[in-house]
């Protein structure tokens, strides 16, 4: 009874392994039968496509030669020439044949493009009608404008056949690459064509008498840009094919028109430029472009025949093979119909279900109701390896989801930290940033991610130099730590601290973390600290020498002397006892002043929101007088922003920089004042402008110091210390103060103040 089922099994199995040979070579013989019989259409296709595109390139290629010969009349003094109207007609008629051609091979199956170009060729014919009237008049009676509408129709309708061609040739992908890249050559050939051939209906339209002026040089040259950019594309694309003829016709290109014509072609526009004589005539010039011209159409034409021969070639080959695999085919058809039960019984129905199982893994189904399988052949062990598969695909999902759920929370964490952090690999690229550090240096994070961290270093120095200093400790598994001034994308540069460290010493590869933390304002406040420090360091030494009760002594003495000695002194002695009290005097009232400076940012009042239109106005009340005295008029802006700061030092601000604008005056005009205020971003910026006796240049970079004194006392009063005092109230208030000036014209003084939060 064993013996017979195993005489039976092998029966059937023999049966399905011949079926499945059947089987097998049945598929593969459908599919390539059915391969070659397409690639048999698509070579019969890429006939007519390649008939279809030469005819539209011969037609595009007469047209154009129509269009610059019939700009070169059209602009021309006299009626047209007998050679003229042989040549038109001989390119008219080769053009219509080859759009005849073309229109007729692309009947059913031509679309939008076909429509376009079908009627650009309607509205070129009518417009020849108009032209062909025109050029027997002399040019005084012609439309002023015809010449420029011949020139457009005709370029555009060139466009809507190279359009009609790229879409024949190249957007079909069972053509070759080889066949699609002969008709990019073609193409590119066109282009050189059409780019070169307007180029130089324009050098031959000003020598017809139609001026070069800028615009048409301007465009000349772009048509000459474009020109040169087809014939890169076009020697490279040559270059690819290795093809001797199309080498060969190129160089012809090379000769004819790059090296004999173009220098024919910079002499007429060097002439136009210069206002001399046209180095030749319209003819010379019509005669040397015609070779030149002739010479790209020279390799357009082996451009077609290289295509049409290679075309050719491949139908010849499509047809062959299509022979013998329909052969092949029957012969192995008829050999395996033999073995089909086998391989439906034995082979095909588990693999399907094994097929089925694995189709549903693949969409994620992992619920697949599949029981071990006890056969121990090959087909067996499939279908046990399957539910292995399925059992791994579980175990996977959970650690992903697990992985995946980690890896949220770390994100979240990492996008929610206040500090910047930064991953960067072993060569300082960056792998992952968070949005405060973005944020930090105005760069979005697609504008770091695979850069370098080059771009938020003040220098290359300065990037070298952090990275020989922390790599070292980092490789060792040390944190390492600094403080560093770095850029900002879209602001001034901040200082960071920073606190770096490998993931792993001991696998570099993993990258470093570095977190950031913004100490620009500890870092302004300390050196804002350490300047006003310095500052009350050096009054504290002059106003421990107790200078202001010496000075009343030395002044009061004086002045008992003066009355003591009454009209013993004679004008002479008087005026010296005169000139040691107002010295007292001017000293004292230094040191008021220095004091007053020494107290600005240190008065102890929290700064509160100060409208500058009230903060002005008393500045202009309090010089009132001062206004008055020296005949002066004072503009001031509509409105005026608020800032948050001092009320008392912002009116102290205007009042110095008005009272400067009435003190330094011209003795030949009034004083005219001007207060501005403008947006300028994050800061309003406010100026003072006057007619002054103004500033020079030399002078501009000592006016904000301390005691500084551009002119003398006895011309002009002061103590030195209104300016110095203007700019430590700017500073004290998160701003700056600059001048603009020319001496005898006066001096704009500009300072710009931080928005409050609402304005900024």
């Amino acid at each position: 009874m064993v013996w017979t089922k195993l005489r039976y099994s092998s029966r059937v199995l023999v049966t399905i392994l011949v079926a499945a040979l059947v089987a097998v070579v049945a598929v593969f013989v459908a599919r390539e039968v059915s391969g070659q019989w397409a690639q048999h259409q698509g070579a019969r296709e890429m006939l007519v496509v390649n008939a279809t595109v030469d005819n539209l390139l011969q037609a595009a290629q007469n047209l154009a030669f129509e269009r610059g010969r019939t700009n070169v009349v059209l602009t021309a003094a006299g009626p047209v020439g007998d050679d003229n109207r042989a040549f038109l007609a001989a390119r008219r008629q080769a053009s219509e044949e080859g759009l005849a051609a073309a229109f007729a091979l692309l009947r059913d199956n031509g679309g939008p493009d076909l429509a376009a170009v079908q009627d650009g060729h309607r509205r070129v014919a009518a417009l020849r009608l108009e032209a062909d009237a025109a050029m027997a008049l002399p040019r005084e009676q012609r439309p002023p404008d015809l010449a420029k509408r011949w020139v457009g129709a005709l370029t555009a309708f060139l466009k809507d056949i190279t359009g009609l061609v790229a879409a024949t040739a190249q957007q079909r992908d069972r053509f070759l690459p080889a066949f699609r890249d002969l008709s990019r050559i073609k193409l590119l050939a066109f282009d050189l064509r059409e780019a070169v051939g307007l180029e130089s209906s324009r050098y031959a339209a000003a020598l017809a008498g139609k001026p070069l002026d800028a615009a048409t040089l301007a465009d000349s040259m772009a048509l000459r840009g474009r020109g040169d950019a087809a014939w890169d594309a076009l020697r490279r694309e040559v270059e690819l094919t290795r093809s001797t003829g199309l080498a060969e016709a190129l160089a012809a290109v090379d000769t004819e028109f790059f090296r004999r014509f173009r220098p024919v072609e910079d002499a007429v526009i060097k002439a136009s430029r210069d206002g001399g004589p046209p180095p030749v005539t319209t003819a010379e010039y019509t005669r040397a472009a015609v070779p030149a011209l002739d010479s790209i159409a020279g390799f357009l034409k082996a451009a077609t025949t290289e295509s049409a021969t290679f075309a050719a070639a491949h139908a010849a080959r499509a047809e062959r093979r299509m022979t013998l695999s329909l052969a092949a085919g029957g012969v192995a058809l008829v050999v395996g119909l033999a073995a089909l039960y086998v391989i439906i019984i034995r082979l095909l129905r588990p693999l399907g279900h094994i097929q089925r199982d694995l189709q549903a893994l693949a969409a994620g189904n992992v619920g697949i109701a599949q029981a071990p399988s006890a056969r121990t052949d090959e087909i067996g062990r499939m279908a046990n390896a399957v539910i292995a598969f399925r059992d791994s695909l579980v175990d996977r999902r959970r650690r992903e989801h697990e992985v995946h759920d980690l890896a949220a929370k770390m994100q979240a964490i990492l996008d929610n930290t206040p500090a910047g952090i930064i991953i960067l690999a072993p060569d300082r690229t960056v792998r992952e940033v968070n949005g405060t550090f973005c944020a930090m240096v105005g760069l979005g994070r697609d504008q770091l991610i695979g850069n370098t961290t080059r771009a938020i270093y003040r220098s290359d120095a300065q990037y070298d130099e952090i990275g020989r200093a922390a790599y070292p400790q980092l490789l060792a598994g040390e944190t390492f730590r600094a403080d560093l001034e770095i850029e900002r994308a879209n602001g001034p540069r901040l200082w960071v601290h920073v606190a770096a460290r490998m993931i792993n010493p001991d696998a570099p590869d993993l990258g470093i973390v570095w977190v950031v933390d913004d100490i620009t304002r500890q870092k302004t406040m300390e050196m804002e600290l350490r300047r006003s420090n310095d500052e009350l360091e050096h009054f504290a030494y002059v106003a421990s020498h107790d200078l202001r009760q010496p000075l009343r002594t030395i002044s009061g003495f004086v002045t008992l002397l003066a009355r003591k000695l009454g009209d013993r002194c004679d004008a002479e002695e008087k005026e010296w006892l005169d000139f040691v009290v107002k010295g007292a005097s001017r000293l004292d009232r230094m040191i008021v002043a220095l004091l007053d400076y020494s107290r600005i940012g240190r008065e102890g009042v929290r700064p509160a929101e100060v409208d500058l239109a009230v903060a002005l106005d008393r500045a202009v009340q309090g010089l009132g007088a001062d206004i008055e005295a020296a005949e002066a008029t004072v503009s001031l802006p509509e409105s005026m922003p608020a800032v948050i700061g001092s009320e008392a030092e912002m009116e102290r601000l205007f009042q110095n920089l008005i009272a400067n604008a009435l003190k330094f005056c011209r003795p030949d005009a009034p004083p005219a004042i001007a207060v501005a205020c403008r947006d300028g971003g994050d800061h309003w910026v406010i100026s003072v402008t006057d007619n002054g006796i103004g500033i020079a240049e030399n002078e501009i970079g000592r006016l904000f110091g301390v005691f500084s004194r551009l002119v003398s006392h006895e011309q002009y009063e002061g103590t030195g210390i209104g300016l110095a005092a203007c700019r430590k109230i700017c500073e004290h208030h998160g701003g700056r103060i600059w001048v603009e000036s020319q001496p005898g014209t006066g001096s704009t003084f500009s300072f710009a103040l931080p928005k409050t939060p609402d304005a900024a």
